[in-house]
């Protein structure tokens, strides 16, 4: 999304050359119904005949800044929306004029879709919501709607999903639990509906400033999952899991504990967590970072917003930042610890992550 200088928030979407990151084209696309209203994308997918769909939310009244990571929230109001660029525009080097076909969600349900996947047969899958208003929505590859998970899910705010071969399903976000956040992933069968769910968070322990902190006083610590991805056993091609992508952190100004302690815990300072889970969602392990400026100092906070799997067996992940953007590597799990082989920082050049992730071979890119 983008804001007009009208003060609009619109749909944005821009071709980029895949070699260099060149734009070939930019779109800009108000809201559809009524363009006095606001209207966002954060998300793409490419279907098998080379179109892609783009989800966000559609007919707010709020219009909001930028919002630069999933962790940033939606437009508020917004209801879900999906819309094809046919495979002719995407192909091209001129801007579509129009989407193939546009859904937004008739159940009067709110928030953005967050992230959309394909299955096999080009249907698409979406999560969306905002608070604790999570729905999954089933599209087939012409825009019409299969299924929506309706109330199932409230509790939940879901920000990613991963399909397996199987056709069922893996949802990654957060839930109020007492008088903070934890993340969570449920899993689904096919049709949306849960066969699991589980928590995690307010882990203690870390390295530097963090070592010895326990998981006490837990209403202090909010732990957010925003991203997901399949992970393979030795052989590189047998799915046994998942990881999560998620931050953890004090949010002082809401916590329940005296705040004069609170902004001296030194978890003030979110930092990037990572969870990996066996297929049932039990935690196999999890770790928790701050990704070096490049000159052996930490930034002051992280938190982890996607996550690849890669061919070594190790994972890349991409970080909000206090100073801008950062990515990380992280080396095979050797079964007693997960170690951090090497961890890059950047506040711009995208391309150059683009370029060194492709070194280690991402099997599971679940980027936008």
């Amino acid at each position: 999304m983008r804001q007009t200088s009208g003060g609009k928030a619109i749909i944005f979407v821009t071709k980029l050359q895949s070699s260099d990151g060149t734009i070939v084209w930019t779109m800009d696309f108000a809201n559809p119904s009524d363009a006095s209203l606001n209207a966002s994308a954060e998300t793409v997918a490419f279907l098998s005949d080379g179109s892609f769909v783009v989800g966000g939310g559609v007919n707010s009244s709020i219009a909001v800044g930028d919002m630069h990571f999933k962790s940033g929230g939606n437009v508020e109001e917004s209801s879900a929306w999906m819309g094809q660029i046919s495979a002719s525009d995407a192909a091209g080097s001129s801007a579509p004029t129009a989407f193939a076909w546009q859904w937004t969600t008739s159940d009067g349900r709110q928030g953005n879709v967050k992230s959309i996947r394909v299955d096999s047969s080009d249907n698409i899958i979406g999560v969306a919501g905002i608070g604790s208003q999570a729905t999954v929505y089933k599209l087939n590859s012409s825009g019409t709607e299969q299924w929506n998970t309706g109330t199932t899910y409230n509790g939940s705010q879901f920000s990613d999903l991963t399909i397996n071969t199987d056709g069922t399903l893996a949802f990654a976000g957060l839930a109020a639990v007492g008088n903070t956040y934890y993340g969570r992933l449920v899993g689904a069968d096919s049709t949306g509906a849960q066969t699991f769910s589980v928590d995690y968070g307010n882990y203690g322990g870390g390295v530097g400033s963090y070592d010895g902190l326990t998981a006490a006083d837990g209403d202090w610590i909010y732990n957010e999952c925003w991203g997901i991805a399949k992970t393979y056993a030795t052989d590189g091609t047998t799915h046994d899991g998942y990881i999560l992508a998620c931050g953890t952190g004090i949010e002082c100004e809401n916590g329940s504990a005296n705040v004069s302690q609170c902004t001296t815990d030194y978890r003030k300072n979110w930092r990037a967590l990572l969870v990996a889970t066996d297929l049932s969602g039990n935690r196999v392990w999890s770790r928790m970072d701050n990704v070096s400026l490049g000159d052996g100092v930490a930034t002051q906070s992280s938190a982890s917003e996607f996550v690849f799997s890669l061919r070594n067996g190790g994972h890349a992940q991409i970080t909000d930042e206090a100073q801008g953007f950062g990515w990380a590597v992280v080396a095979a799990y050797d079964g007693t610890a997960c170690t951090a082989t090497t961890t890059f920082q950047s506040g711009s050049n995208a391309a150059s992550f683009a370029i060194s992730l492709a070194t280690f071979g991402v099997i599971t890119a679940n980027l936008f």
